[in-house]
């Protein structure tokens, strides 16, 4: 999938022509212009739909030489009018914790489907003649700012409930988790004998908090239904756009952390994808290479397995010292699109920016000996989260254990991120050695593959004292495997089996290319370079 790489501007349409704009597209090299395209602002009031706000932005971005990536968002609070909220087919998301309702329709309202199809065949059919212009199209499906999430911490706080929590408990989503787990079960002596619970049928079923969650088994596999709730209204979308622009290039927007209470499922979304040749923005770009390696290089990793493509923005705009860690992320994922918010006033930004730019047009082939795992069942179970976000103190990230692990290790090797969906799908076949860490729980089914892998021959090492338990609270033990504590026995380990690990802590990460060698980052001097 190497076509051209993007270098996409987050813009807004502007009222004029303005030739700085045009000499900085220009300097940086961009290819395409985003703008978002809510719903409300091309039909504000019923059956008057208007595009003219868009039609001037676009006759701009043909005299700044740049291509648009429309941003179609339909469902959050504030790309639906208020006619249609006042209707009798809006029905919101509403949330376990307060029993309130949202102000960002549920995911689970059939009758929401026939107003996506009509939102997005109105924009197809309006620009369908203009097609040359638009570079690619990026859905804006739910959440507060329109990713494939559930409502988290919105811009717009006190003008609708949202927070973060679990948001299925409006009455579409309780009757899609009773016919999930009918479907799944069969049988309510199943789904009890599971959970250790005591319903006398279905219809007592229902979507419940952590606090109340029958045991642990139940808390993790209702979150694997509410992610895949997230991905069945991704595909519905996706499915719709394909019909509509059969060649175009098309992302579906992801964001947040991979939390429970979000529900986003990065790795399965790249699966889904690939089937309708779509590829994955990801929003989550921060100020740490380290971060970067951890969240986004892992979509990368999946997208890249399922021979699709990606694209990454920051989810907060760049410094001068964050856009070189972000284009060495970019550079390394082999990733198709670069976007970033206008930083035409931020002159040492554009700088450091300029120094890099060709790199960035280089097909980079990584080659990664070693994959280290994130198991989902943890991540469902754990709530807790690693980090803050820098732009509004709520918690961010994976839970405190995997996160700091994962942060520590990529100071001394170059790793992948895999999951269960992953290896299920065969992704181990890739590394010479396959790392777990000694606090984690696993799926039976899981368990059963790395056995398999490690009795024919992979490197399989417990890191760490091994507490390792399955889901239902089971100690786990696995023969042909290597427990190792502590990186002073770790990296030798590694080095044994000709992989390119480094000892000392000096700020510059590696990342090896199949034909080139390799490429380093230095987060003290804020340079790439080939070594």
């Amino acid at each position: 999938m190497n076509k051209a790489k993007r270098i996409n501007i987050g813009s807004g349409s502007g009222a004029k022509y303005q030739p700085e704009i045009k000499k900085y597209f220009n300097r940086i090299k961009a290819t395409t212009a985003e703008t978002y395209v809510k719903w409300i602002d091309i039909e504000y009031e019923p059956n008057q739909v208007s595009f003219k706000h868009f039609d001037r932005g676009l006759k701009l971005f043909e005299k700044y030489g740049v291509k648009w990536q429309p941003f179609l968002i339909c469902g959050p609070w504030y790309s639906v009018p208020y006619w249609y909220k006042q209707s009798k087919d809006s029905h919101y998301f509403r949330c376990l914790e307060h029993n309130k309702d949202s102000g960002i329709q549920s995911i689970w309202n059939e009758n929401f489907k026939k107003t996506t199809k009509r939102f997005l065949k109105l924009f197809h059919d309006h620009y369908q003649d203009r097609e040359g212009s638009i570079d690619s199209l990026l859905l804006g499906i739910s959440g507060d700012y329109g990713e494939a999430i559930y409502p988290c911490v919105g811009n717009f706080d006190g003008l609708y409930h949202t927070h973060r929590g679990f948001w299925c408990n409006d009455t579409y989503a309780i009757l899609d988790f009773r016919k999930h787990f009918k479907a799944k079960f069969k049988s309510i002596k199943v789904l009890n004998a599971r959970w250790k619970t005591s319903y006398s049928d279905f219809s007592q079923v229902k979507p419940f908090l952590k606090k109340n969650a029958p045991s642990r088994r139940a808390m993790v596999d209702m979150v694997y239904w509410y992610r895949n709730a997230m991905l069945k209204h991704a595909e519905f979308w996706i499915q719709e756009a394909r019909k509509l622009w059969k060649t175009k290039d098309i992302y579906l927007c992801m964001g947040g952390d991979g939390s429970a209470e979000e529900g986003q499922h990065y790795t399965a979304a790249a699966k889904l994808c690939a089937k309708y040749k779509v590829g994955i923005r990801d929003t989550n770009s921060r100020d740490n290479f380290r971060f970067l390696n951890t969240y986004q290089c892992s979509t990368a990793v999946a997208t890249n397995y399922y021979k699709t493509y990606c694209g990454f923005e920051s989810s907060h705009g760049s410094t001068k010292k964050f856009i070189v860690a972000r284009m060495f992320a970019f550079i390394i994922s082999n990733a198709r699109e670069f976007h970033e918010y206008s930083f035409i006033s931020k002159k040492d930004v554009i700088k450091n920016f300029c120094k890099f730019r060709k790199m960035m047009d280089i097909p980079f082939q990584r080659k990664v000996d070693v994959a280290v795992f994130s198991s989902e069942a943890y991540v469902n179970w754990l709530h807790e989260h690693a980090t803050a976000w820098d732009i509004k103190e709520f918690p961010w990230g994976m839970p405190k254990k995997p996160h700091h692990l994962f942060d520590k290790l990529r100071y001394h090797f170059d790793f992948d991120l895999v999951n269960d969906s992953l290896i299920r799908n065969g992704i181990l076949r890739n590394y010479k050695v396959l790392i777990i860490p000694g606090f984690t729980m696993i799926e039976d089914d899981i368990i059963k593959i790395i056995r398999k892998s490690a009795k024919t021959g992979k490197k399989v090492i417990i890191y760490g004292p091994n507490s390792l338990e399955t889901v239902d609270e089971k100690s786990i033990r696995l023969d042909h495997v290597e427990t190792i504590i502590g990186l002073n026995k770790l990296l030798p380990s590694l080095n044994q089996l000709d992989i390119r690990v480094k000892v000392k802590k000096d700020g510059i990460f590696e990342a090896v290319d199949k034909a080139r060698g390799i490429l380093c980052y230095d987060e003290n001097k804020d340079r790439i370079y080939w070594k």
